[in-house]
């Protein structure tokens, strides 16, 4: 974790700075830096699906020939499914962000190593036995001030003497958050299945004018339906 190489875009005078205004831990890296959120890379476990990108139509009408409609639904899939461990971005964000260091102990590690993939590999991927770092603040599109990290840096602090963090509240965060982002291309795909639908479809089966009604007849014909004619 702490050779990640994911401040190899922040200045080497940001670094030294962070380092010797919030110290470093006992595995020698810094206990706070600044990074680009994309460089942040970590080994997940279980089944990472790879969905297709730009407009993928789900839902079509195919006008027949003798002027009915069949109906044409195309199942969304994954352009790749690969299994195992793979390395991922850790946070679902864009730009620069700070970053905490957390000693290992602070993760309990039976749960840990308990979160399965669907293929039975750690989740979470290997323990982390130098600690991680967590985001606490950003992101920004652009680096803040020197002036700027530390306040944040001794907001934090003030915060967490206030509040101490749980670890399992983070874990739990941690986990749900690599859960989501697996999931969001596939519920972007089914977002633009419904909005076909309540755009294109919907309109029609709903509207009361003569040419929605042969429109719907013809539909439900193509389908081999004959109950709905004649309803609105």
């Amino acid at each position: 974790m702490l050779t990640d190489f994911a401040d190899r875009r922040t200045p080497r005078a940001i670094r030294k700075a962070l380092a010797e205004y919030a110290g470093y831990n006992r595995f020698g890296g810094a206990n706070w830096r600044c990074i680009v959120a994309e460089d942040h890379l970590v080994l997940r476990g279980g089944v990472h699906k790879t969905m297709p990108s730009g407009d993928v139509k789900t839902f079509e009408l195919e006008r027949l020939p003798n002027g009915t409609y069949l109906q044409h639904f195309r199942e969304v899939k994954p352009e790749k499914v690969e299994h195992g461990f793979k390395h991922v971005p850790k946070w679902g964000v864009s730009g620069w962000i700070l970053e905490r260091w957390f000693a290992p102990e602070t993760l309990n590690r039976t749960i840990w190593e308990n979160e399965k993939g669907e293929d039975g590999t750690p989740l979470m991927g290997p323990y982390p036995e130098k600690g991680y770092y967590f985001m606490l603040a950003g992101p920004w599109e652009h680096m803040p001030e020197l002036t700027d990290l530390r306040q944040a840096i001794a907001m934090h602090l003030r915060m967490e003497e206030e509040r101490p963090l749980g670890y399992e509240a983070m874990l739990k965060q941690t986990v749900d958050e690599d859960q989501a982002a697996e999931e969001a291309a596939y519920q972007k795909a089914q977002a633009d299945l419904a909005y076909f639908y309540e755009s294109e479809v919907e309109p029609v089966m709903k509207g009361t004018s003569l040419a929605a009604g042969r429109i719907r007849n013809e539909i439900a014909a193509g389908m081999g339906d004959h109950s709905h004619q004649g309803i609105a």
